[in-house]
């Protein structure tokens, strides 16, 4: 019975020490994953936003230059003027 005793006494505090690494492997391994989840949605936020600013820009200067031409516009400017007034 000596030999299964010391087994025992050897096996199970190595198995429960084996449990708690494997465990911290998998916890770290999940906290690494979602590190880098996050990382990539923070990177294609900024990405979206700084697309969306530039589009913003652009379409701001392109109605910028046509309310400039309608406004030099000779043409134009008396049937806007009819309009207002009716």
């Amino acid at each position: 019975m000596r030999p299964n005793r010391i087994k025992v006494r050897i096996l199970l505090p190595l198995t429960l020490v084996l449990a708690a690494l494997f465990g911290a492997f998998v916890a770290g391994a999940y906290q690494h994953g979602q590190r880098k989840i996050d990382d990539a949605v923070e990177r294609d936020l900024t990405a979206v936003q700084d697309l969306l600013n530039t589009e913003l820009e652009e379409e701001t200067g392109l109605m910028s230059a046509v309310l400039d031409v309608l406004a030099r516009d000779g043409e134009f400017r008396g049937p806007r003027r009819m309009a207002a007034s009716t």
